[in-house]
């Protein structure tokens, strides 16, 4: 594999980089409605040209069929700018995918065959396999950066793209789901369109499928991390709090539970963050924080037990 030096990215030492994403949710439009599968389809094959601008200035390829694709770019930096942006072009349109990050190349010769009526793109490399398994088993929105490949990140490429957040699985012996820690990539901006946009697909999508709702919880998390402490609690921990969910059948205020938890998360982890703000008591306002979700509607009992 040839390395290339890439210092606008931290002066750090590069191989080539491959993800592969898809389109969620696509199969279950295709059973309802085939206009909107196929516009969705084609919206994603225009913004995956769309966005490749961003690549432009380094070596990659993009193999895309259908509502998935495999990208290889030897900058992981653009590689990360690129993903980025594709989800932020996307989630304007309303559609959502999820990715995986790792090492390797496509090794993607194309086969034609039977004078050009036959096409067969053939992936030769492990690293296809590798980076298509862990997408598979990635139950969020969101892109998984392999561990592997966050452990040699240089600390100026994690701090500029990348933050911690989990996604939920179900645990099928146990028969409960649980969260699993993982890198994401840091969203352009977050705004409280952007938020309420996300709750109310998670919340809307408990009623029709509980096990995809689940794919919601990771992106939201993400945001709740990246938020400014400051933020979050001048600005957002109302706006998750005050969800409209009057309409909605009351069986799902649990579900918001999740949600709540990671706010609770989020606030003690940020607890040295008030220390320096002026005029501040740390332990008064901590608590005022965590009242207003614990006092949250039905979960109250709960919290104080």
């Amino acid at each position: 594999m040839r390395h290339v030096s890439i210092p606008k990215n931290g002066g750090q030492t590069m191989g080539n980089y491959i993800a592969f994403f898809d389109l969620l949710g696509i199969k279950a439009i295709a059973s309802y409605n085939s206009e909107l599968y196929f516009d969705n389809i084609k919206s994603f094959q225009y913004v995956l040209k769309e966005c490749s601008n961003i690549l432009s200035t380094t070596k990659y390829q993009i193999r895309a069929f259908s509502d998935c694709a495999y990208v290889e770019c030897s900058d992981i930096g653009l590689l990360f700018e690129y993903l980025i942006s594709l989800r932020e072009t996307l989630f304007l349109k309303q559609i959502f995918f999820n990715a995986a990050v790792t090492e390797g190349t496509l090794d993607s010769p194309t086969h034609i065959e039977n004078n050009d009526n036959i096409v067969c793109i053939s992936f030769k490399s492990h690293e296809t396999v590798k980076v298509y398994s862990m997408q598979t088993a990635f139950s969020g929105v969101g892109i998984y950066i392999d561990p592997n490949v966050y452990a040699k990140l240089s600390q100026t490429l994690r701090d500029k793209y990348t933050i911690k957040s989990a996604y939920c699985v179900y645990d099928k012996e146990e028969s409960y789901n649980k969260f699993e820690l993982y890198c994401d990539l840091k969203y352009n901006d977050i705004t409280p369109h952007h938020i309420k946009f996300l709750l109310m697909n998670y919340l809307k999508t408990i009623a029709l499928n509980k096990k995809a709702s689940r794919y919601y919880l990771s992106a939201i998390l993400t945001c709740i991390n990246q938020i400014s402490f400051e933020n979050l609690t001048k600005q957002y921990l109302d706006l998750f709090l005050n969800v409209d969910i009057r309409s909605m059948n009351k069986t799902i205020f649990h579900d918001l539970l999740p949600i709540h938890l990671m706010l609770i998360n989020r606030l003690y982890d940020s607890y040295n963050e008030l220390t320096p703000c002026k005029g501040l008591n740390p332990n008064h306002n901590l608590e005022e924080y965590l009242d207003k979700i614990t006092k949250n509607g039905l979960y109250s009992p709960f919290f104080h037990l």
